[in-house]
């Protein structure tokens, strides 16, 4: 009885060859996950710029619409220092946020919101390594529109 214990006792927990065996899959499938997730974290970042660009469009129609006075909206600096210039019942300045590679263009220049609600048209134009969005002011009701 004892000679099968002894014999039992040497086939409990695993080599060492077998943990370096599981922790390189490990390791492989890590890498595997990573790579495929890069690409979806880009993604969700553009998003979250573009509906920051679009936020900010609604930030100035309800500023012209709850202050009963005109309200523009001004693209200025490039790059880095790029901002936007809200002008109306308040003076506010927000930094655009913008990456080494992204563009962002603002058609007409500047923007300009009425207490009733509607706008000037424009266009927002931002990109970003091979994305574009597009937002449009709608003339009649000033409200951004993604495309």
């Amino acid at each position: 009885m004892s000679r099968i214990l002894r014999k039992g006792l040497g086939h409990q927990g695993f080599s060492l060859f077998e943990m370096l065996l599981v922790m390189a899959l490990l390791g492989v499938m890590a890498t595997m996950a990573g790579l495929a997730v890069g690409p979806l974290l880009d993604k969700v970042k553009f998003r979250r710029q573009t509906e920051k660009y679009t936020s900010l469009l609604r930030y100035a129609r309800l500023l012209a619409i709850t202050s009963g006075k005109p309200t523009s909206l001004a693209l200025g600096g490039v790059g880095e220092d790029c901002t936007f210039v809200i002008a109306g019942p308040v003076e506010e300045k927000k930094a655009c946020d913008l990456d080494d590679h992204d563009v962002l263009v603002m058609d007409p220049g500047v923007l300009t919101f009425f207490p009733e609600g509607s706008a000037t048209p424009g266009v927002l134009t931002f990109s970003r390594e091979g994305r574009k969005a597009v937002i449009r002011l709608d003339l009649l009701t000033g409200r951004p529109e993604m495309e």
